[in-house]
C-alpha cells in the first residue's frame, strides 16, 4: 500500500513539476488554517481516527495530505507556540511525494519531517524518522512529543540503552524516531533471531530521513557490522594462508609487480605453489577468494610498504549492511537535506529519487556549491546495491524459516534439491561409474539403501533422480521416527537458521575479498565492474549450494540427546 501510494503520487506530481505542486499544497493548507483553529483540543485529536476510517473506506492517502498537514500545523501552534511556515509545508509535501526536500540551513528541517510522518502513520505503516545520531533523535522526540500527542498519535524513541522488550514497545508506536545506526543494527539483530519472540521491529514501512545527503552521498561507503569471535579453527586456517603467502618470492618468479597501478599478480610458479600449499586442485578466484585476498595483502605490504601485513583475525563479520542498504529495506523513502541540490542528478541516476529545492526565507549566503561526489561513486552504489539485495533475499528466506513452526515442507524441498545437486552435470543416461560416484557422495551425508545394481536397471538420469529422492526422503522419515517428529521439527528450524547464517557470513567474507582475488589472478577484463559483480553473483550461487548440502548434512548428523 505504501509503495503504491508513493508511486501514484510521485507520477502525478512529477508530470506537473514537483516544486510548483508543493507550493500549491502549501497554499491549500494555509487556506484551511482558520477552519482548524476553531477545533477544540478533543476535536483535533479525534481527526486521526476519522482520517484512518476514511483510508479504510478506500480514500487515497494523498488526497488527505492537505487536511493532515493543516492538522499538524495547528498542533504545532497549540503545543509549541510556533507556526509551520510555507517553506516547511512545501518540504513536507515533497517528502510525502517520496522526494528529497532541499532546505536552507536553519529553516526547521526537524519540524518539516512531522507532517509527512503523520500522514504516513495514518495508514498504519511502520514510520521511522531517521536521524544522523542518537542525540538528535532524542532532541526531536523531546520537542515533538506534545505535537503528536495532541493529534492522538504515539511516538517512540529508539535509544542505545533500551532492552529488547522496551525496543519492541517503542517500535510498536505510530511514529518512531531513532538514528540510522540504532535502527540498522536492530534490523541486523532481527536477522539473527532464533525465535519470532526475539524480533523487535514490526516491519519497515516508510523512512523519513533527516539529513538525507549524509547517508545517500557522504556516508555511502559506511557499513554497519555485527561481529563474533572467530572459531579457533578459522584463526588457525587464516594463519596458514598468511604463511603460504609469505613463502612466495618475486625473485623465484612466483608473482609480478605493477608499480604504476600498485598491483601484484600471480604467475604460474606462484599459482602452482599456492595450489599445493592450500591443498586445492584449482585456484578458483571465488571459492578461494579469502586466501587469495590475504595473499595479495601480504605481497602488497612487502612490495609497497603501504600497510602492515594482515594477521589472523580474532573476529568474523556475521552480518553487515550499508547505510544506504538500510534505507533500501523500506517500502518508501523520503527525506530532507541541506545542500543536496548540486547532487540532484546523482540522486536521480543512482537512487531514482527527485531532489526538490525549497526556496529560502532568507537571502542565500555565498554562491551555489558544486557537486562533489566521491570518485567511483556510481560503481560503489552498484556494488553495494548488489550485496544489499542478496542480504535482503537471504533475510527473507530466514524470516520464512523463522515464521514456520514446522519446517517439514522446506526440509523436503532441500532433500530433493540435495539429490539434484549431487547429480548435476551427469549425462542423461548414467554409466556404472556415474552411479557409483553419485551414491558415494550421497552416502557421505545420509544413510540411503538404494544400490548401484538397482539404479542401473533404469539408468536414465530422471529415473535415478526420482529413486534417490524417494530414498533420501525415506531415510529422513526413519530419523524422525527414531527421535520423534516434534523433536525433529524443533531441531529442523534451528539447523536451517544456523546453517543459513554461517553460509551468509562466509559469502560476506568472499564478497569483500573478491576484487583483490580477481586482481591477483589477473581475472578482470575490459569491464572490471561487470566482472566483479558476476563474481559476487557466483559467490551467492555458492552460498545457495552450500546451504542446501550443509543443512542436509547437519540434519542427518546432528546428535539428539
Amino acid at each position: 500500500m505504501v509503495a503504491e501510494t508513493v508511486n501514484r503520487w510521485v507520477g502525478r506530481i512529477s508530470a506537473r513539476r514537483l516544486s510548483s505542486q508543493c507550493r500549491s499544497i502549501a497554499e491549500r493548507v494555509a487556506a484551511r488554517e482558520p477552519e482548524f483553529r476553531t477545533l477544540s483540543d478533543a476535536d483535533l485529536a479525534a481527526l486521526t481516527g476519522a482520517y484512518r476510517e476514511r483510508i479504510a473506506a478506500g480514500e487515497d492517502l494523498s488526497d488527505l495530505a492537505v487536511e493532515a498537514f493543516a492538522a499538524v500545523r495547528e498542533a504545532v501552534r497549540r503545543t509549541l507556540g510556533l507556526r509551520l511556515h510555507e517553506e516547511q509545508i512545501m518540504a513536507g509535501a515533497a517528502m510525502a511525494a517520496g522526494a528529497i526536500a532541499d532546505m536552507a540551513a536553519g529553516e526547521g528541517k526537524t519540524l518539516a519531517c512531522a507532517p509527512p510522518a503523520y500522514l504516513w502513520a495514518l495508514e498504519g505503516s511502520a514510520v521511522h524518522v531517521l536521524t544522523s545520531d542518537d542525540h538528535r533523535a532524542e532532541q526531536a522526540v523531546r520537542r515533538l512529543e506534545p505535537v503528536y500527542r495532541a493529534l492522538g498519535v504515539d511516538i517512540g524513541l529508539i535509544r542505545p540503552d533500551l532492552e529488547q522488550a522496551a525496543r519492541r514497545e517503542a517500535y510498536a508506536s505510530d511514529v518512531v524516531y531513532g538514528s540510522l545506526d540504532q535502527i540498522g543494527f536492530d534490523l541486523l539483530r532481527d536477522d539473527m533471531a532464533s525465535h519470532p519472540s526475539e524480533v523487535v521491529q514490526r516491519g519497515l514501512g516508510v523512512a523519513v530521513v533527516d539529513d538525507a545527503r549524509t547517508w545517500f552521498i557522504d556516508e555511502l561507503r559506511r557499513e554497519l557490522r555485527l561481529s563474533a569471535a572467530a572459531p579457533q579453527e578459522a584463526v588457525e586456517r587464516r594463519a596458514e594462508w598468511i604463511r603460504a603467502a609469505r613463502s612466495l618470492s618475486r625473485e623465484a618468479g612466483d608473482y609480478a609487480v605493477d608499480r604504476i597501478r600498485r598491483l601484484v599478480r600471480l604467475r604460474e610458479p606462484g599459482i602452482a605453489k599456492l595450489r599445493e600449499l592450500l591443498e586445492v586442485d584449482d585456484l578458483d578466484p571465488i571459492e578461494n577468494a579469502v586466501p587469495l585476498a590475504l595473499t595479495a595483502a601480504v605481497l602488497r605490504a612487502r612490495e609497497f610498504a603501504e600497510k602492515e601485513e594482515p594477521a589472523p583475525d580474532e573476529e568474523i563479520t556475521v552480518k553487515k549492511i550499508s547505510a544506504v542498504g538500510v534505507l533500501r529495506e523500506y517500502e518508501g523513502v523520503c527525506g530532507v537535506s541541506t545542500d543536496a541540490a548540486p547532487e540532484a542528478e546523482i540522486f536521480r541516476r543512482c537512487y531514482g529519487v527527485t531532489v526538490v529545492p525549497i526556496p529560502s526565507r532568507r537571502p542565500a549566503e555565498g554562491g551555489p556549491r558544486s557537486a562533489r561526489a566521491p570518485e567511483h561513486f556510481e560503481e560503489d552504489v552498484v556494488f553495494l546495491h548488489t550485496v544489499d539485495l542478496q542480504r535482503r533475499e537471504t533475510a527473507s528466506r530466514r524470516a520464512a524459516v523463522l515464521a514456520e513452526e514446522d519446517c517439514s515442507s522446506m526440509i523436503e524441498d532441500l532433500l530433493a534439491e540435495f539429490v539434484e545437486q549431487e547429480l548435476h552435470g551427469l549425462p542423461r543416461t548414467l554409466g556404472r561409474e556415474d552411479v557409483e560416484d553419485a551414491l558415494d557422495r550421497l552416502h557421505r551425508v545420509c544413510p540411503i539403501s538404494t544400490t548401484a545394481d538397482e539404479l542401473m536397471r533404469a539408468p536414465r538420469r530422471t529415473d535415478v533422480a526420482a529413486r534417490l529422492r524417494d530414498d533420501v526422503a525415506e531415510a529422513y522419515r526413519r530419523r524422525e521416527d527414531r527421535f520423534g517428529s516434534e523433536v525433529m521439527r524443533a531441531l529442523g528450524r534451528l539447523v536451517l537458521l544456523r546453517v543459513l547464517d554461517r553460509c551468509w557470513h562466509e559469502h560476506l567474507a568472499r564478497a569483500e575479498a573478491l576484487l583483490d582475488s580477481l586482481r591477483l589472478l589477473d581475472a578482470l577484463g575490459d569491464d572490471p565492474l561487470a566482472d566483479h559483480l558476476n563474481a559476487v553473483a557466483e559467490s551467492y550461487g555458492l552460498l545457495e549450494r552450500e546451504f542446501c548440502r550443509n543443512s542436509v548434512d547437519r540434519l542427518f548428523r546432528l546428535e539428539v540427546r
